[in-house]
């Protein structure tokens, strides 16, 4: 399955769709990665029925994510939610996936993600706050770069990767 996830052939979506519903949980979490990767509207709709269908945390986290590289917000609420999760890796994958839907209601929830002692959630929060594009979250991470803040390379990598305009 890892193989198939960088692909992006639109030829993979009737047999991934198949394998998301009913395989293994990890390829269930795989498939659902390599659907996202995959520009097809074909795609959307399996997503939205696996994400109803999923009950594991991890793998909801995953299919939010691929769903918000297709701009449907519907599974931002789960994802945020997930910040609440006492296990790290929950907590970076629901901030990416949050960071994939790039919607601005996301960022009074990842804002208090940036004083997280562990670097790897930080980096993660402010590349998603980047992507959200919300202004006022932007000039946090403006500020928080200048000040010697002790995750001030984290915000400032954020920043270079945002643009100028950042």
């Amino acid at each position: 399955m890892g193989a198939l996830i960088p692909s992006g052939d639109e030829r993979l979506v009737p047999v991934l769709s198949r394998i998301l519903p009913d395989g293994p949980l990890q390829g269930r979490i795989a498939t659902a990665r390599a659907l996202a990767r995959i520009a097809d509207p074909r795609v959307h709709v399996v997503l939205v029925k696996a994400y109803r269908h999923a009950t594991d945390v991890m793998e909801k986290t995953v299919i939010g994510g691929a769903l918000g590289q297709y701009g449907d917000r519907r599974a931002l609420p789960f994802l945020l939610e997930q910040l609440e999760d006492d296990e790290p890796a929950i907590w970076e994958e629901a901030i990416r996936s949050a960071g994939a839907v790039g919607a601005p209601e996301a960022s009074p929830l990842l804002l208090p993600v940036l004083e997280n002692e562990r670097p790897a959630l930080v980096s993660a929060a402010a590349a998603a706050l980047v992507r959200c594009g919300d202004e006022g979250a932007l000039a946090t991470l403006r500020r928080k770069s200048r000040k010697g803040h002790p995750h001030g390379p984290i915000f400032a990598d954020a920043a270079s990767a945002g643009g100028p305009e950042f």
